[in-house]
């Protein structure tokens, strides 16, 4: 049976690398005493599959990953267990079955919600750089690739930006079709409002979601 879980990741674990977070959950999963199925082969791995990795240090309230069970056992059951053996900064937040599907998980994710918050930021300089951003044709970054850095228009990845209080809220393409990274976004906003990345205390994940903005659990 494969179920599906959404977790938080926040604290000093925004620390941790994405290989790092694996091992750390198959630990967990191993600890709880959770019926894992393996991968077949010479190097069996538990199936445990993550939407969509999460940039060093950044936290998150909307983190998606999908567990395969050799037997049945109840979505509260896994919750219980593994938030037991969880580190702090790690928490399960929701579980359910889904059926089996040859699409994968980060196959189903095309859009992320961000939000970026500052600290001593001039809330006039940062409104106008924002709706520069929104008004432009073409919003131009560097971003690099395996051939080096190449100059990119980010434009059509920018579903949404907007600013709440010393926030900026940034709904843009994610997954692995099309990925735009908040740090692109930055960087045009650098361009527009010199010194703003220096002035960023966190950069927050609330929700990833699929096709008609369902999230993976509605997907």
């Amino acid at each position: 049976m494969k179920m599906r879980l959404k977790f938080e990741k926040k604290g000093d674990m925004r620390y941790i690398s994405h290989l790092d977070l694996m091992r750390t959950l198959s630990r967990a999963v191993r600890r709880a005493q959770l019926p894992i199925a393996y991968s077949q082969g010479y190097n069996p791995q538990p199936k445990i599959s993550i939407a969509l990795p999460l940039s060093l240090g950044y936290t998150s309230d909307g983190e998606y990953m999908d567990m395969e069970f050799s037997h049945d056992i109840s979505t509260q059951d896994v919750i219980n267990r593994l938030n037991n053996q969880l580190p702090c900064g790690l928490k399960i937040k929701q579980c359910m079955e889904v059926g089996e599907s040859k699409t994968s998980l980060m196959a189903l994710i095309r859009y992320a919600l961000y939000g970026v918050t500052f600290k001593d930021v001039d809330l006039g300089l940062l409104n106008n750089a924002v709706e520069d951003i929104v008004r432009s044709d073409h919003v131009m970054a560097e971003k690099k690739t395996k051939s080096g850095i190449k100059p990119v228009d980010i434009k059509g990845d920018i579903i949404k930006l907007y600013t709440k209080d010393c926030t900026l809220f940034m709904l843009v393409s994610a997954g692995s079709k099309r990925n735009l990274k908040p740090d692109l976004v930055l960087d045009a906003l650098e361009d527009r409002y010199n010194g703003i990345k220096s002035k960023v205390v966190n950069v927050h994940r609330y929700e990833m979601y699929g096709e008609n903005m369902k999230t993976p659990m509605e997907a």
